[in-house]
């Protein structure tokens, strides 16, 4: 008997640490590849991308790009100065799966706000950074250090 209760009860502790083990790893924070995700991926130009707001969208016939990598900022203008995004960033480095924390200043000639981002890299091509927050559904592509 006590022999049957060992081989009856070991195995069930097996199955439930399985269990276990499978339901911790379904917590881990993943990014959701969703709608608005794909959307924002699919651009292609420096910018800040709002899926509520207008976005600025970099243009380099009017547009300028200052990068202080010792402040860690990159501000992005129009000539005329109408509108403008200055981001500045808790690090400069991205990686995937690393949050990166972004105090984001936009200003357009009908809309102001400050805002901070919780951002991740969910892309990087043609030296080209894609971060995204998931939560306000914003996103900003900034182009790799020179």
């Amino acid at each position: 008997m006590r022999r049957t209760a060992y081989h009856i009860k070991y195995p069930s502790l097996l199955v439930l640490l399985f269990i276990t083990c499978i339901s911790f790893s379904a917590c881990n924070k993943t990014l959701s590849y969703d709608g608005q995700l794909s959307s924002f991926m699919a651009n292609n130009a420096v910018g800040l991308y709002s899926m509520e707001r207008s976005s600025f969208r970099y243009d380099s016939t009017d547009c300028q790009i200052v990068r202080n990598e010792f402040r860690k900022m990159i501000r992005m203008q129009k000539d005329d100065q109408s509108q403008l995004v200055n981001a500045t960033f808790s690090t400069m480095y991205f990686g995937f799966e690393q949050p990166v924390n972004i105090k984001i200043a936009y200003v357009s000639p009908s809309y102001t706000s400050s805002f901070n981002m919780e951002a991740y890299l969910v892309q990087m091509q043609d030296g080209l950074y894609w971060l995204w927050d998931s939560n306000k559904k914003i996103g900003l592509i900034i182009p790799e250090s020179e």
